[in-house]
Formats: C-alpha cells, structure tokens, sequence
C-alpha cells in the first residue's frame, strides 16, 4: 500500500493501524486531524493577508 501511495511526485503520510485490535486507531485520527487543522489554518491566513 505504501508503495502504491508514494510512488509518484506528491507524497502522502502513511500510518500503520489495526482497527480490529484498537493499534494505531487514535493516533491515526489524531493525525489526521491535526493535518486538516494545520491546512484550512494556513489557507485561512492566506484568505486574510
């Protein structure tokens, strides 16, 4: 999967998790979400200045 996801120009983050034995699952959200904050925080800066 890794592969299929980075193997071109624009790379994307990977994380390793397992639902089904709750490994992972909250620090995947958790970056997620930090990840789209970060976006729409700079692209509101942008709007503004």
């Amino acid at each position: 999967m890794e592969y299929l996801l980075n193997n071109r120009e624009v790379q994307v983050p990977a994380f390793e998790a397992c639902a089904h034995k709750c490994e992972g699952v909250f620090e995947t959200l958790n970056m997620i979400t930090r990840m789209l904050l970060h976006k729409f925080i700079n692209e509101s800066a942008r709007k503004t200045a």
